[in-house]
């Protein structure tokens, strides 16, 4: 299975595309490379949250007499089995993350509520600035 994934990847990424390369075949080499990482951070994801719970089976199965012994062996498995099951959890936010530019918005959020935080002074008087007070009049148009 991982010769299958290392194959896939070093297809997508060094494979290039054949003519001139115009800003859309260089797009697509961007969302090329851009699937590759957001494989290989899945497959790290799997490996890190599914590794201690085949660990723990594994020890489970073959030294049973090891767990018996353990105070906290229940305590435990099920932390272990909440960390694998997290796993679809860490799927979509890869999934997420990548579509759509959220991490771009996820920063734009974060440096403004930072400014509002450390800059409030700062933030007010760009607001101020940014924001005009026009007349409004209580009167409607006539219309003839």
């Amino acid at each position: 299975m991982s010769l299958c994934y290392v194959q896939i990847c070093r297809e997508l990424w060094f494979k290039s595309m054949p003519g001139v390369q115009t800003n859309q075949i260089k797009k697509r080499l961007r969302a090329r490379r851009k699937t590759v990482l957001v494989l290989m951070g899945i497959l790290t994801a799997y490996i890190l949250c599914w590794a201690p719970y085949y660990g723990y089976t594994i020890v489970r199965d073959f030294f049973p007499n090891m767990l018996l012994r353990e105070k906290h062996s229940i305590t435990v498995y099920y932390i272990v089995e909440c960390i694998a099951m997290s796993n679809s959890m860490i799927n979509t936010l890869f999934f997420v993350t990548v579509k759509n530019n959220t991490c771009k918005y996820v920063r734009k959020i974060l440096l403004q509520r930072w400014r509002a935080a450390y800059m409030p002074d700062k933030s007010t008087a760009m607001q101020e600035c940014q924001t005009s007070v026009l007349p409004v009049s209580d009167e409607l148009p006539q219309q003839q």
